[in-house]
């Protein structure tokens, strides 16, 4: 996949694809013209059909190159605000239309992150990530590995920095809760580290 970030930044850089610019006008902002996650790829170019069409030549091309196969039937298009001419785009790099929001990646995407409502996907994988540490059968010594490698992270992903253990967790009826608050909105790549982090925690019981 480095050679596509490759080929895609030259074709941004060349003025070709311009990719999608986030931050303050007149300074600071930085322009995204894809994102690579494991198989999966999302790229950004204006809503015209010069910009798909060189798209689709690099796909065409970095298939031919590489041997890997670029799948347009099972890609989506998703405009951002009123695209006109979507159906027209789409059918130019041969590929379906989509909508925000959606969910993408099992995540919810495009929709309101203080709408309460688009996290119930988030807190049902957690659950389901918190059932399977219960059929695990680690030993005590396994499971304390475990509990102090994560633990002793707790202070760089924590709000507060220099924040304890101690101030974190809560004992309540004989189960251990935690009250982690992170210092930044969570990236679709970081939820299975953070589903593996509370699941952890989460697995441990107060036995002293």
């Amino acid at each position: 996949m480095e050679a596509l970030s490759r080929m895609i930044s030259a074709l941004v850089l060349n003025g070709r694809v311009s990719g999608y610019s986030i931050g303050p006008i007149g300074g600071g902002s930085m322009n995204i013209s894809h994102l690579f996650f494991v198989d999966d790829s999302l790229f950004f170019c204006e809503a015209n059909r010069n910009q798909v069409q060189v798209l689709k030549a690099l796909l065409l091309c970095f298939e031919a190159s590489s041997g890997l196969k670029v799948n347009l039937d099972k890609s989506k298009m998703v405009p951002v605000r009123s695209v006109q001419n979507l159906r027209q785009l789409a059918n130019t790099l041969e590929c379906k239309m989509a909508s925000l929001p959606m969910t993408y990646l099992g995540l919810p995407l495009g929709a309101a992150s203080r709408a309460a409502s688009i996290w119930d996907i988030v807190i049902e994988k957690v659950e389901r990530c918190l059932a399977g540490w219960k059929r695990m059968n680690l030993s005590k010594g396994e499971r304390i590995t475990l509990i102090k490698n994560t633990l002793s992270n707790l202070p760089t992903i924590a709000n507060a920095k220099d924040i304890s253990v101690e101030e974190v967790r809560v004992i309540a009826g004989g189960q251990i809760q935690w009250n982690i608050n992170f210092s930044w909105a969570a990236n679709d790549w970081e939820m299975d580290s953070i589903e593996a982090l509370l699941s952890l925690l989460y697995s441990l019981q107060n036995k002293n």
